[in-house]
Parts: C-alpha cells; sequence; structure tokens
C-alpha cells in the first residue's frame, strides 16, 4: 500500500508549514525530500511517521505500520555499548537468539561489529552514526525514514553508509524516505527527488532518476543532467 499525505495542515504559532499539503509516495521506490533548510522537510517527516500530530488531514497507510527512523543527532546512550544501544529498538523481543543474530547482522552492514563491546565516547562522531544507522536496520521497519543521515559527515564514509542503506533497502524492501540539501546524497541513492519550498511547504518539482544503482558510483557523469537542474534549487 502506497503511504498518502492528504490535506495535511501544520501550523508553529503564526507560521504556516504544511497548508493544505498532498502526497502520494510509491512504496517500492526511494524518495528523496530534497530542499533547502527551514522550508518543512522535517516537520513533514515527523508528521509522516507520527512523531509530531497535523492541525488537520490525513496520513493513509496501514495502521500497524513500523517506523525505522534515523535522526540527524546519534541519539545514543553513553553508558550502554554500541550493542547494546543497537539492541534497545529489540526490547520487546524474547527471544535472546533473534537478538543477538539482528544485531550482529546490522553491525555488519556498517563495519562495526569490531566495536560492538565499545562505548560511544570511544568512538568518532561517524561510527556514532553508524552504530544509529545499525539501530533502524535491526528494528526491521514497515518504513525507514531518515533526516539528513549523513550530514556533517566525509564524502567517502557517507558513500559507505549510503551503500549499506542500499544493501539494506534491496534486503528488506522497506518504504524509504530520507531528507536532505546535499545534491550527491540525493542522486546517490533516490529513485524520486522531490524539490520542496517554503514555508509553507510545496512540491516545485519531481524528479525521476533513470541512472541504475549500480552504475551511480561507478559512472557518476551519468547523474550530470540531474546535479545541473539540483543545482539551481539552494
Amino acid at each position: 500500500m502506497n503511504l498518502t499525505i492528504k490535506n495535511i495542515h501544520k501550523s508553529f504559532g503564526n507560521l504556516k508549514v504544511l497548508d493544505d499539503f498532498s502526497l502520494e509516495l510509491d512504496k517500492s521506490r526511494i524518495h528523496c525530500f530534497f530542499g533547502p533548510s527551514g522550508c518543512g522537510k522535517t516537520t513533514l517527516m515527523h508528521v509522516i511517521a507520527g512523531i509530531m500530530k497535523p492541525d488537520s488531514g490525513d496520513i493513509i497507510m496501514p495502521p500497524d505500520m513500523r517506523f525505522s527512523y534515523i535522526f540527524q543527532e546519534e541519539r545514543l546512550l553513553p553508558w550502554k555499548t554500541v550493542k547494546e544501544n543497537v539492541a534497545l529498538v529489540l526490547l520487546d523481543q524474547k527471544d535472546e537468539a533473534y537478538v543477538e543474530s539482528q544485531v550482529k547482522d546490522s553491525l555488519s552492514l556498517v563495519e562495526l561489529n569490531d566495536f560492538a563491546d565499545y562505548y560511544p565516547n570511544e568512538l568518532s562522531g561517524g561510527m556514532r552514526q553508524r552504530v544509529s544507522i545499525a539501530r533502524a536496520f535491526a528494528y526491521e521497519g514497515d518504513v525507514l525514514a531518515m533526516d539528513e543521515p549523513f550530514k556533517g559527515l566525509h564524502l567517502k564514509l557517507k558513500q559507505s553508509l549510503m551503500e549499506a542503506i542500499y544493501k539494506y533497502w534491496m534486503l528488506h524492501k522497506p518504504q524509504t524516505y530520507f531528507i536532505t540539501h546535499d545534491i550527491d546524497d540525493a542522486l546517490y541513492i533516490a529513485d524520486d527527488i522531490y524539490i520542496f519550498e517554503g514555508p509553507p511547504m510545496r512540491i516545485v518539482d519531481k524528479i525521476e532518476v533513470q541512472v541504475p544503482h549500480e552504475l551511480r558510483k561507478t559512472n557518476p557523469e551519468l547523474l550530470m543532467a540531474y546535479k545541473k537542474k539540483l543545482s539551481g534549487v539552494l
């Protein structure tokens, strides 16, 4: 079932962020919410995920939809190890073998199995972000929602994490939405890029990226036409 955003309104005081906003998102594609800071992207994502209630309007999706959410901040507990932080999202699971397997597989995707017993203060900022991504993987939500998950990371690490996210998507096929105002991030894994302006937020354009994922890293010149179009947005 596709996720449908229907006539959503959301204001903060006199500021209208979402004003009769509607959008339908194909569940089989990776969607990027692209636009300048402050246009309403995070508010939209929070409304979709149920973190924030709209003033009016509807989010139409299955009632038991489970969300894996990657925030801009790592949000790790400093007194717990890497593997314990990842396992936090599995506290309702009674099967210890399942939890151990989920944690190990998720840390493997972000190449952190060797650091499972480390504490957050023993890791670099990039490694802590990889832990937060592994935690979202371990939960295996029906939806993978990401708010600037690569912000502040250097290019090589960003590419590694985007590869991990795409590999996870290929394995589990969650409905996937991510926010960015970085052109390279948008073009690396998104199938559809929605260009927003605001507030109040509105859709300026939608770009469907036709270049196969496996060619985006090896043949970046195939993305130049899309890059040129997006460069005029911010």
